[in-house]
């Protein structure tokens, strides 16, 4: 609540605020980090205690390069790039599941009821990212991804997010050599 002081007397005002506002982060519109943090834990402790009869994977994705963009082509645009691949990711998952950012450049995704082929249609979508500068350039965005699936009541987000993050950084470190693996 709010407390104001009108002439001499205080008086309580509740302040409402939208849950989905609240639980957004505010430059992408794709959850924040408490909250996808939040949510996918319980959708995989859930899926531990239930059981689990469908395939559920957590992607973590950081834009490769990312202080490149803006020193090339402004802080104005970095935050385009940023808005750019949220929206993708959300299109990529549709409501098959949460996406989220985890930092500046940094989201993570769990993405449930899908098959391996599925999830490489979107991990392919997702690389294929494109931003337009302008009437006459397009910027070719480059990422890191790491993979994780879920297997039945053997882990936890935490442990999901160390195995996908291990993959993003080796993918990272594939790529500064030229020798991306692509999951294909």
């Amino acid at each position: 609540g709010l407390i104001t002081e009108q002439g001499n007397r205080m008086t309580g005002t509740d302040i409402l605020l939208d849950s989905a506002v609240v639980n957004q982060d505010s430059a992408t519109g794709v959850l924040n980090k408490k909250t996808v943090t939040d949510e996918a834990t319980a959708a995989i402790n859930l899926a531990n205690v239930a059981g689990c009869d469908h395939s559920m994977y957590l992607m973590v994705w950081d834009i490769d390069d990312f202080k490149q963009v803006n020193d090339t082509y402004g802080h104005y645009f970095g935050d385009e790039v940023i808005k750019h691949l949220a929206t993708e990711l959300n299109r990529a998952v549709a409501n098959r599941g949460l996406v989220g950012r985890i930092g500046g450049d940094e989201f993570v995704v769990l993405i449930h009821d899908i098959t391996d082929y599925g999830i490489e249609k979107v991990l392919k979508r997702i690389e294929k990212c494109r931003v337009k500068y302008n009437e006459e350039n397009n910027v070719n965005l480059d990422f890191a991804k790491g993979v994780s699936l879920y297997t039945e009541g053997d882990t936890t987000f935490e442990n999901l997010v160390a195995r996908a993050d291990a993959e993003m950084y080796r993918d990272k470190r594939l790529t500064k050599k030229g020798r991306r693996d692509d999951y294909e």
